[in-house]
């Protein structure tokens, strides 16, 4: 599906957008592969839980906004990490 989505964003932007290059057509296909609702939280939670995400990675997955506060970069240390980052502070 992929070769397909990529040639619907090149013809959108020949045939629609012209010589505008300040957008760009975007076949958005995420809904097409992710699963449902508590299977891709129960995911999120994991990868935020042992630091393999940030909060903010996790929304952009999601199609959400990153934080609007800014703390959405930082990542969450891992639970078995969790006494040796409180020691570092």
């Amino acid at each position: 599906m992929g070769d397909w989505f990529e040639a619907f964003e090149g013809a959108i932007e020949r045939d629609l957008l012209g010589d505008d290059m300040s957008i760009e057509a975007k076949v958005d296909d995420t809904g097409l592969i992710r699963g449902d609702f508590a299977t891709r939280w129960t995911g999120w939670t994991r990868a935020l839980q042992f630091g393999a995400m940030s909060p903010d990675e996790v929304r952009a997955r999601e199609g959400l906004p990153p934080r609007p506060d800014g703390t959405g970069t930082s990542f969450y240390p891992p639970p078995n990490m969790a006494a040796a980052a409180r020691q570092g502070d």
